[in-house]
């Protein structure tokens, strides 16, 4: 089970299973099987960036190879420390780890791990900034994979030594090496061929050649748009193969701004566009589809189908209603950060139609200092540090400073954040005049400007009753509740006080949610409602009632992952007897939910 929950990259649920394998093997003395769970520990560890535990892990696992004279398990296992070592940039730890692999592996002729170990050494050398000594280490690694007929790990190499030439400036070398990776790919690694292709189009950037850059990373981008089309499983599975592809498209908006044409700007804009919520976007424009090794036919080519495109400037005007308006989307690319900002000078006309001004700004800073400053002050503020003002005031000088001329008379910002700057709450920044955004404006934020522009194509479902209460549209104007709403459940430890009542009686007196919950009922109206409070605020049964609401409502706890998004969840009641829930409603799960509300709360803390 443990191994099944590893595959979906459910960590949590993965690690209860090997736990309860490893009580289970101690008494048993079964080493080879400890072993192997183990090693999947270490696995599971180093997926969720904890590579300390890993290393552990794979320590252990080492330890016992050796006592059972397992010297390739060794060997394994030296890599995996070794890998897990480079991660927290523990780089002599690493390099004497991948040297005691090396040996190993060149004792036992274990021609892959001796490649393997090669390749680490060269990682740990370019991580170091000892290029010399990388590309010595890459190459030999490079020999070995031509001497076994390893195409995939020499395209590999290929174009890691190219990375390593763009690292040092030397862009004839990067290209000649790219492109030799390029040829290798090409036949069959279209993941290897794109990453190939972007090296050669930064080389030919670094070198202004903007025909040949815009040439190869046309060509990278449209290998990964075919790609992720044909990414086995559902919007988890695209979004985690997209979330790491996006280089190519920062090398393009970089090309662009530097190339300064007329409607330059507008093309970065939609590159930035193509590089945000794509997933999110295909769900609102197309659906869902279930794909996996069971997919008929016709899901299949729906999927394959699915070239979902990214809004165009000609489209940005529906986003703007009014001139006090204006749209902001940064981008963070490896070094450097940008800001797009689309506003108009007047109201639509009667046309519904207004010229948009797009201008973009180069932010005075990095996507480094950005995190640090953006983690310290997110820090500050959940601590109640009340010595955040200078801090506030940084942040606003950097992220809004530059715009400051174009955002005047404006009292609405849309705000599209990139990376580390989700960590930022815009509404806290504080201006030279003391006063903070919110305090002028109206902030809400949006996963890209086409995910935008798709909800708001949406037709609202939306009508009153008579009592002014919001109803829900459904086909032949009946009315069904439209508000669910689930308030102080029972948490997975069950201190929290029962109610035994069917009736949902309240405790003598009500906590918090409780009330937030009551007040939502009085204002949707009794017979619009569906409210569960305590121990009937289960995970199961949101799961199986929630497509059914227009509005939710989660007043309850939520935890957030930072290393791992998809294992945030809110806090919701076990139900007795529900084997597959666990009172905590996960982010993965929530993608599998087919929801159509169109408003969603969670009032966690």
């Amino acid at each position: 089970m443990g191994n099944v929950f590893l595959l979906t990259s459910n960590y949590r649920q993965a690690l209860h299973h090997y736990n309860l394998a490893l009580e289970a093997v101690k008494p048993l003395n079964q080493r080879r099987r400890k072993r192997r769970i183990l090693t999947n520990l270490g696995i599971l560890y180093t997926d969720q960036g904890e590579y300390e535990k890993a290393a552990d892990h794979f320590d252990q696992s080492k330890q016992l190879a050796i006592e059972m004279n397992d010297r390739v398990g060794a060997v394994k296992n030296l890599v995996n420390i070794a890998a897990s070592n480079l991660m927290q940039n523990k780089y002599e730890l690493a390099r004497k780890a991948y040297l005691e692999s090396l040996e190993g592996a060149e004792a036992l002729n274990l021609r892959e791990w001796v490649l393997v170990s090669q390749e680490g050494l060269g990682s740990v050398f370019a991580a170091q900034g000892k290029y010399e000594l990388a590309l010595d280490w890459l190459n030999k690694s490079l020999q070995k994979a031509e001497q076994i007929g390893n195409k995939p790990r020499k395209a590999i190499l290929l174009w890691e030594i190219a990375k390593l030439y763009v690292s040092q400036g030397s862009y004839p070398q990067a290209i000649e090496f790219a492109d030799r990776a390029a040829v290798l790919a090409d036949q069959s690694m279209p993941e290897i061929s794109y990453l190939a292709r972007t090296i050669k189009g930064k080389a030919y950037l670094a070198q202004k050649d903007y025909r040949r850059a815009s040439e190869n990373l046309s060509q990278a981008i449209g290998q990964i748009e075919q790609i992720r089309t044909q990414v086995a499983g559902r919007e988890l599975a695209r979004q985690v193969f997209f979330e790491s592809k996006v280089g190519p498209y920062h090398a393009m908006i970089q090309l662009l701004i530097e190339q300064n044409k007329p409607k330059s700007w507008a093309e970065a804009l939609y590159f930035a566009e193509q590089a945000k919520g794509r997933v999110l976007l295909d769900v609102l424009r197309h659906g869902r589809v279930n794909a996996g090794a069971t997919m008929n036919v016709v899901e299949q080519r729906r999927i394959e189908g699915r070239q979902t495109q990214s809004i165009k400037f000609e489209e940005v005007d529906t986003l703007l209603p009014n001139a006090k308006t204006a749209l902001l989307e940064y981008v963070t690319t490896n070094d450097k950060a940008y800001l797009f900002v689309l506003t108009r000078d007047k109201d639509s006309d009667v046309n519904g139609s207004a010229s948009v001004d797009l201008n973009l700004y180069q932010l005075k800073t990095t996507p480094e200092e950005l995190s640090t400053l953006s983690n310290k002050f997110r820090n500050m503020l959940a601590s109640q540090d009340t010595d955040f003002f200078t801090l506030s005031r940084q942040l606003y000088d950097l992220l809004l400073g530059p715009a400051k001329h174009q955002l005047q008379g404006r009292t609405t910002l849309g705000i599209v954040p990139d990376g580390i700057l989700w960590n930022v709450p815009f509404q806290a920044l504080r201006s030279a005049e003391r006063r903070y955004v919110i305090e002028d404006h109206a902030v809400f934020y949006a996963p890209s400007l086409s995910v935008l522009h798709e909800m708001k194509s949406k037709t609202s479902k939306f009508q009153l009753d008579k009592s002014n209460n919001p109803v829900a549209k459904v086909k032949g104007g009946a009315a069904t509740p439209t508000l669910l709403a689930f308030g102080d459940p029972i948490s997975g430890d069950g201190k929290k006080q029962l109610v035994p009542s069917p009736n949902r009686k309240l405790t003598v007196s009500p906590t918090s949610k409780e009330k937030e919950i009551l007040a939502l009922r009085r204002f949707y109206g009794a017979n619009n409602s569906a409210v569960y409070l305590k121990e009937q605020a289960s995970e199961k049964l949101f799961k199986s009632d929630a497509g059914e609401y227009n509005v939710i409502h989660l007043a309850t706890e939520g935890i957030l992952d930072n290393r791992n998004p998809m294992n945030s969840y809110v806090e919701l009641s076990k139900s007795p007897g529900d084997t597959d829930g666990d009172g905590r409603l996960e982010v993965r799960e929530m993608m599998n939910l087919n929801l159509r509300a169109e408003l969603v709360v969670i009032s966690a803390c």
